[in-house]
């Protein structure tokens, strides 16, 4: 129940914002292709409308954090499949500040909120369902009608033109406009009274509109779109954005009508006219389609007027994908800045509380101490490292001198996101965590540069008698700083250059990766970068028979990683 009332207040707090936002850059996109088709300016709305949706969901959902991880920062490779646990401090910490989940509402105001927002919701789910049921009244109190030879010869007509098939007319006296509905079956009503005071001109532009409806099956999308709004119904920039929605409706119907009428000046004298018969009725249901039902007759008329030149299909398609980037981009950058919702309880932050030990091969090489600070945690991380192989599995890892500090923390859904600060260069780093169980966690880095295929890793928490910390001396391998000397090199042997290459003024490098251990000796050769088959194996074998003096920490020899260039050369 916590879980669904931080998803519900996350997906509020964002939409507050988010969807005025998505409206104004649709205000914009609209005058950009404002000399395009009214089919194109239809589209914008509808897809504003389904991005209002959408987004606020990303925002709730964490997708920008999980994608792209956090914006301070990147993790380095040691080598192609090594990662180290610390940053090296490409990014500056501030970068961090992108992140507002500083900005928390107090539990109690969003509870308020919530109430408010679900008012809201319940209103605008029993205003639909109401309009519903009066819609199906209307069509069962509707009388069938036989239409005048005069009347049936201009449906078939526009029948015959939009391709429609079995459209039931129905004549009622409650409604005062001609309109249409239904999803499968579709229903056009025609009020009683229009009978006597319409010409036979008006009826063929009645006829071509509302064929036109049924033609792009309105209804259901209509339908379709007043239940998608319903949980932004609350936010007055979604009653313009249907407004909008139902104005470019008409104006495509408008266009489909003179279209198939053939004059377009006599289509919009006959909207006027129609207009004047019924301007002293009562209005048509909500989910019934009506020739006005976008309430703006001088802007149809007005469209169906003008002359001015429409953009050529070229100039149509820039002005489309301009828009598109444009909405684009600033969806993603509203994705990446949310809000997230403090309503986080100290008993909801309790299962994640404790030191918990990254375990490998049944043995910690890392201890995270994660101590509740009102809505968030403080703690400290232990340094150390992994490694993993071409699969995302972990081959090697191990401890490392020094303590970071974890900085801040947030939930996204269920993960919690921990950024920890290197005590080293200060860099940040940032590692999600989800329970598993009791005393069980999956750890899983957010950098962006991780290899697809890492496989997240196992943390167990820490008894609280015993010690959290991995011993330093428990045959991790440790990296030379802080404390850790670098071996000395006491011997090495030149490689052979390889047999079969003859090539002149020849020069090549190898990197290669080992360990020294406590004793000096090389161990875990590996090529980082190959020159070759037959060069790197020759370096291989050069690097086996190097001897070192081993490294040293707090007056103890220590293994330690290392890397080194073995260079070919022959002029």
């Amino acid at each position: 129940m916590i879980e669904l009332h931080r998803l519900l207040l996350t997906y509020l707090l964002n939409s507050i914002w988010q969807v005025p936002l998505l409206v104004l850059i649709a205000f914009l996109c609209a005058f950009i292709l404002r000399k395009t088709s009214v089919s194109i300016q239809h589209r914008l709305w509808v897809a504003t409308l389904a991005l209002s949706i959408l987004l606020p969901v990303a925002s709730t959902s964490g997708w920008f954090i999980a994608l792209f991880g956090s914006p301070a920062g990147r993790m380095h490779a040691k080598t192609t499949s090594t990662i180290t646990l610390l940053l090296d401090g490409e990014a500056q910490g501030g970068a961090l500040q992108a992140h507002p989940n500083q900005l928390l509402a107090a539990v109690n105001p969003a509870n308020l909120l919530l109430l408010v927002w679900l008012g809201f919701v319940l209103y605008r789910i029993s205003s639909i369902a109401w309009s519903w049921y009066r819609t199906q009244s209307l069509v069962r109190n509707s009388n069938a009608t036989i239409l005048p030879p005069a009347l049936d010869r201009q449906w078939k007509a526009a029948e015959s033109h939009f391709g429609l098939a079995a459209t039931r007319i129905l004549s009622s006296d409650q409604i005062p406009t001609p309109a249409v509905l239904g999803v499968r079956n579709p229903v056009m009503l025609l009020p009683a009274s229009l009978f006597s005071q319409a010409s036979e001109t008006e009826w063929a532009a009645i006829f071509a509109h509302e064929s036109a409806h049924i033609q792009r099956r309105d209804f259901l999308l209509n339908l379709l779109y007043e239940l998608l709004a319903i949980p932004v119904a609350y936010n007055p920039a979604t009653f313009l954005l249907r407004s909008r929605i139902a104005n470019s409706r008409e104006l495509i119907c408008d266009q489909l009508a003179a279209e198939s009428l053939g004059n377009s000046a006599g289509y919009a004298r006959s909207l006027v006219h129609i207009a004047e018969s019924i301007s002293n009725s009562i209005p048509a249901p909500i989910h019934a389609l009506g020739i006005f039902e976008g309430r703006n007759l001088e802007q149809r008329v007005m469209s169906l007027l003008n002359r001015t030149p429409r953009l050529s299909r070229n100039a149509t398609a820039i002005a489309v994908v301009f828009c598109s980037v444009i909405f684009g981009s600033c969806c993603l950058a509203a994705s990446a800045f949310n809000f997230q919702p403090a309503a986080i309880v100290s008993s909801e932050l309790q299962p994640f509380a404790g030191t918990w030990n990254w375990m490998f091969k049944g043995k910690p090489f890392i201890a995270m101490t994660l101590v509740p600070a009102g809505d968030h945690f403080t703690g400290s991380m232990t340094n150390g490292f992994f490694t993993n192989d071409a699969n995302g599995n972990m081959t090697d890892a191990g401890s490392e001198p020094g303590t970071s500090l974890v900085q801040r923390s947030f939930f996204a859904g269920k993960v919690l996101h921990i950024i920890v600060q290197d005590d080293r260069d200060k860099s940040l780093s940032e590692w999600t965590m989800m329970l598993l169980g009791p005393d069980k966690a999956q750890f899983d880095t957010a950098d962006p540069s991780r290899p697809k295929n890492l496989k997240p890793w196992i943390a167990e928490r820490a008894a609280e008698t015993a010690s959290s910390t991995p011993a330093l001396n428990s045959g991790s391998v440790y990296h030379i700083g802080t404390g850790v000397s670098a071996p000395v090199l006491v011997s090495s042997v030149p490689p052979d250059f390889p047999s079969g290459h003859h090539e002149k003024n020849f020069s090549g490098t190898c990197l290669v990766s080992l360990v020294v251990d406590a004793s000096g000796s090389p161990q875990q050769v590996k090529i980082v970068r190959p020159l070759g088959p037959d060069f790197d194996q020759s370096a291989l074998h050069a690097v086996q028979q190097y001897k070192f003096k081993p490294a040293m920490f707090k007056g103890k020899a220590v293994p330690v990683s290392l890397k080194v260039e073995v260079k070919f050369t022959r002029f």
